[in-house]
């Protein structure tokens, strides 16, 4: 999608680079694995696919089609011979297989063909401006008279517990990636509830302990949640379950807020940076502190193809530490774990500290250098791959930072960002891991099971 007015979209796509018009109605966007994580629709940006079927879920004729989506009519049939290539498919401008195309539009859940972790997101909505591609998973939706909520459900198959059950009947590929299709994924046991409390003494209950939750929730990591737990104990115990269902979907429903806004942050410091005048090189930045000798001292003499492979930064108050990793090919493969391109990456290394920064100085070599290096190829002048004279510090050191007086107020509105997104991502992750203790109890679990499961999970 490149434009639109009223009625069309002017796209591209791989067959014709220029622009061209589409009816708006005639297009869904796409949902592929990548558009969704846990509890979170991240969008499909631009992409847009063509939606050939009628409110009933049949294909148009191609009367039908072409009176209604004249524009997009004449674009399939510029490329009829390519798409009448294709095998499975009714009509030539038919999906190849289409399969599911109501029961996607009814979906509540996103599942991903592989997780390496809870993955698990809402449907967006309306689902009828979406399509889920074939590379994207499957959708799970509730019968219409079921009273499970969406967000109940989500805070079960999101939590540490069912994962763990999950990966422990499905296959597990390099890398710890899970198999999440539906012969394994209905096999969760997801716990039932019984409806039986009085509406009104329900709603009560819940705001009580939904209350007792934002007060854990507000506090410092390691805080004790036990008055949280020991009420819900109490609730499950008097066969209050339905109080317990609707706690956890509420805080799934406020982490998916929470990650809503937090995916609207822009954290990307070169958009607020803009065209900057060029400052120092990065040892020439407060004091500059060498660390001791390692393979970052190296060059490609010592290590074939030795090059930087990702960098971080750390920062304490007015020191950043600076680390790397390498990427090399080794003499002996069979000695390293590589990638099919035959390299290995070592752990992170300290390259050095820079210390005795101002404040803005520090933000700006925390938040400016990883994006330097992922970059490259020349970008701040930072090249990526040693040579028989330069090692990897001397790289590092060549790297050239954006003058801090230049940037100092663009940089202290992508700070205030950034501390919005951090207070955001906080809050996520409390309500996350409360979520987690509360499904342990809800399916009953003792403390040393919950020991297990927790080592289980830190082991992967």
């Amino acid at each position: 999608m490149e434009d639109q007015d009223d009625d069309l979209l002017y796209c591209t796509s791989d067959v014709e680079d220029e622009p061209f018009p589409i009816e708006k109605a005639a297009l869904r966007k796409p949902i592929h694995s990548t558009d969704f994580e846990k509890y979170s629709y991240l969008g499909a940006g631009k992409k847009r696919v063509i939606w050939p079927y009628n409110s009933e879920y049949n294909i148009l004729s191609e009367e039908q089609f072409q009176r209604a989506y004249p524009n997009t009519w004449d674009y399939l049939t510029r490329h009829r011979e390519n798409l009448e290539d294709r095998a499975d498919y009714s009509r030539w401008y038919d999906y190849s297989a289409p399969r599911n195309l109501e029961i996607h539009d009814r979906a509540k859940i996103l599942v991903p063909l592989l997780a390496e972790g809870p993955s698990f997101s809402p449907y967006p909505e309306p689902q009828s401006n979406y399509i889920l591609m074939a590379s994207g998973g499957f959708s799970i939706s509730l019968h219409s008279n079921s009273k499970y909520s969406r967000d109940y459900i989500l805070s079960l198959i999101n939590s540490k517990l069912l994962y763990l059950y999950l990966e422990s009947i499905s296959n597990v590929f390099r890398g710890g990636y899970i198999t999440c299709t539906k012969q394994y994924f209905q096999q969760l046991p997801i716990r039932e509830i019984t409806f039986t409390t009085h509406e009104k003494e329900r709603r009560e209950m819940v705001a009580t302990l939904k209350s007792k939750c934002e007060d854990y929730i507000e506090r410092e990591a390691g805080a004790d949640s036990s008055a949280i737990l020991g009420a819900v104990e109490t609730h499950l115990d008097r066969g209050e379950e339905d109080v317990i269902h609707d706690v956890l979907a509420e805080l799934a429903r406020e982490i998916i807020d929470l990650k809503a806004q937090y995916n609207e942050m822009n954290l990307a410091v070169l958009d607020y940076l803009g065209n900057y005048a060029e400052g120092p090189n990065l040892p020439d930045i407060g004091l500059f502190q060498p660390s001791s000798s390692n393979i970052l001292d190296a060059t490609s003499e010592e290590y074939e193809n030795l090059r930087v492979s990702n960098v971080r930064t750390n920062r304490n108050g007015q020191t950043v530490t600076i680390s790397a990793t390498a990427r090399y090919k080794p003499e002996e493969e069979d000695e390293y774990e590589t990638d099919q391109w035959g390299y290995t990456e070592t752990e992170y290394y300290e390259a050095f500290k820079l210390t005795n920064l101002s404040n803005i100085e520090a933000s700006l070599v925390e938040a400016f250098v990883p994006i330097a290096v992922e970059k490259a190829d020349g970008f701040a002048d930072f090249r990526e791959t040693a040579t028989k004279t330069n090692t990897l510090i001397d790289r590092l050191k060549a790297l050239t930072l954006p003058d801090p007086d230049d940037v100092a107020e663009d940089l202290r509105r992508y700070i205030k960002v950034k501390k919005r997104a951090e207070d955001l991502d906080k809050r996520i992750k409390r309500t996350d891991e409360l979520i987690d203790e509360i499904v342990y109890d809800l399916y009953g679990l003792t403390d040393d099971e919950i020991e297990i499961v927790e080592s289980a999970l830190q082991g992967d």
